[in-house]
């Protein structure tokens, strides 16, 4: 689910410090399509990295599969659950591509009033930025994926990603891999983005993501009530300055990468009473009491 988030943004920023992606610049500048939106016409490329862009979006994963929710219209597009009988034909978007088009800045669960301000988490933005990154590379987000990341870390086993109707790989969620190539995924990370003899990542995006966003655009979910230490989302990873990056999917996925130890811990779950955020903090705070003991034993 939303660790997949992490991968998108891991590449945005790579094309960020190569010079082939503007971050100031508009999303409708990659992706025409997106200026008919009203949550994207003026949003740009780092607004949506930070899913900091005023729109009206509601996180909330409803009882019912046939709620008319955000989310579940997301999943409806994705072609994750069939639209209901009660949505008429010209209210059904053909496509995750096509539902981002429909993406509003005013209505019920407007958060920011103006991109750039404040943290809305809102899983369509990150297939907003799927788009932009494959517009990008000329090429489908998950080759992108393969060819940058994926076939440097020696993995076991082909990782995959959920597609919608037209075959298009989703980026918001979806992203399934084994736990030991999670694993070199989450290790190469921890290690700076060099893994298997090769910088994977160049040095001066891990270092522009270990430092961190400003913790003052999130609301107190992101700070997770822990003795008052401030992170930050940015680039689709949560961050903790000078100390871990971390991704977290729904029923209690998690990955986390930790710079002082170079431990890195990988959870995989479908376990529904992680939901209720308790399960985030337990995995959080187990992935610092690790890199704790490890970072005792080095001195």
């Amino acid at each position: 689910f939303s660790v997949s988030k992490c991968l998108v943004g891991l590449l945005a920023e790579i094309l960020v410090d190569e010079g082939r992606l503007d971050d100031a610049q508009l999303v409708s500048h990659y992706v025409p399509d997106f200026a008919g939106a009203s949550a994207l016409t003026h949003a740009t490329v780092r607004n949506v990295l930070n899913m900091e862009v005023a729109c009206s979006w509601s996180e909330v994963y409803p009882a019912s599969a046939t709620t008319r929710s955000d989310v579940c219209k997301y999943l409806y597009s994705a072609n994750w659950l069939p639209w209901p009988a009660s949505y008429k034909v010209d209210e059904r978007s053909d496509g995750v591509r096509a539902f981002c088009t429909t993406l509003e800045r005013f209505g019920p669960s407007v958060m920011n009033r103006d991109h750039g301000r404040s943290f809305h988490y809102a899983t369509a933005l990150t297939d907003v930025l799927g788009f932009v990154v494959a517009a990008v590379e000329s090429k489908p987000l998950h080759q992108v994926f393969a060819e940058r990341i994926w076939c440097k870390l020696g993995a076991d086993a082909d990782c995959l990603f959920a597609a919608d109707k037209a075959g298009v790989a989703l980026a918001g969620a979806g992203w399934t891999a084994t736990l030991r190539d999670a694993g070199r995924l989450a290790a190469m990370l921890a290690a700076g983005g060099a893994w298997n003899g090769q910088q994977v990542v160049p040095p001066t995006v891990m270092a522009k993501l270990r430092a961190g966003g400003d913790p003052k655009h999130n609301p107190w979910f992101v700070l997770w009530g822990d003795g008052g230490i401030e992170r930050s989302y940015l680039s689709q990873f949560y961050c903790h300055a000078g100390r871990s990056l971390q991704a977290y999917g729904i029923h209690g996925q998690h990955i986390g990468a930790y710079q002082c130890s170079g431990v890195s811990v990988v959870l995989q779950s479908s376990n529904k009473t992680f939901d209720s955020g308790l399960g985030n903090i337990m995995a959080q705070h187990f992935g610092e009491l690790v890199d704790a003991a490890f970072c005792q034993q080095m001195l």
